[in-house]
């Protein structure tokens, strides 16, 4: 029907809406996750040498102490695989609004690298988040605690 009104169309969903910002490249952020087990004897030789690899030498790491809440969006005709969202919370700022994120698949790269690199969204949001989420559906799936140590690192173009 080439004379369909706007009104008569299909409502466009969220995932249809975070589909068309991927697609897009919209999203620029990429997030580069050092994850592993380091002795206790190894720990400050580690933390000197990011130190001297990150932009933030002056200030030293930022640290952090987490909740994170990881929710599934499910599709109704079951032939798409769920959207997850994670919603992170400060526990040593409780004044911070929470974090909506949205953590894309892992990008295809070079397999001799032994990295992953993903498209990563942020949102800060208020304290009804998970309210809301629940309303839309989102089911929770997990959730963590995590504390650690943030390095900055800039690229300059």
């Amino acid at each position: 029907m080439a004379g369909m009104s706007a009104a008569n169309a299909a409502p466009i969903t969220a995932t249809d809406s975070l589909s068309q910002a991927l697609k897009a490249n919209i999203i620029p952020n990429q997030e580069y996750l050092l994850q592993g087990s380091v002795l206790d004897s190894a720990v400050e030789v580690l933390l000197h040498r990011l130190r001297g690899l990150c932009d933030n030498v002056d200030a030293g790491p930022e640290t952090f102490d987490d909740q994170e809440v990881c929710f599934s969006l499910r599709d109704p005709n079951q032939q798409a695989a769920p959207l997850m969202l994670r919603v992170r919370k400060a526990l040593d700022y409780r004044d911070m609004p929470f974090q909506l994120r949205y953590i894309g698949q892992p990008d295809l790269g070079d397999k001799n690298r032994p990295t992953v690199v993903r498209s990563s969204l942020d949102i800060a949001c208020s304290g009804m988040l998970i309210d809301f989420l629940n309303e839309l559906g989102c089911r929770i799936e997990f959730e963590y605690s995590v504390k650690g140590k943030m390095f900055l690192l800039f690229y300059l173009y």
